[in-house]
């Protein structure tokens, strides 16, 4: 009786899940690139309009490195600003470049 039952293929879920985010991805940026922007700005982006964020902040909060962060901002900020799309601007807690130079980082 067993010998008519058949076995079903192992199902291999890491690569199922694998398949998934590589089409989610790939659809994201067709979908981005048409408006000029990739997955890594939007996401910067999508996190930076929550608040008022420090670069370091912003890059925790977008799992970006420091490093990359402050080329994207430099990047960015010089090809969108004349557009109006974004402004760069000193944070409240950047007391090191603030003029007055008091107080301590939020």
């Amino acid at each position: 009786m067993s010998e008519n039952l058949r076995t079903l293929p192992t199902v291999d879920l890491s690569m199922l899940l694998n398949q998934a985010s590589h089409a989610v991805n790939n659809r994201l940026a067709r979908a981005l690139a048409e408006v000029g922007i990739s997955v890594k700005v939007y996401c910067a982006l999508k996190k930076a309009v929550e608040g008022d964020f420090t670069q370091a902040q912003l890059a925790e909060l977008a799992w970006m490195d420091k490093t990359t962060m402050v080329t994207f901002s430099t990047k960015w900020s010089e090809t969108a600003s004349p557009r109006g799309r974004c402004q760069r601007r000193i944070a409240g807690c950047d007391w090191w470049r603030s003029p007055r130079r008091a107080g301590t980082c939020c």
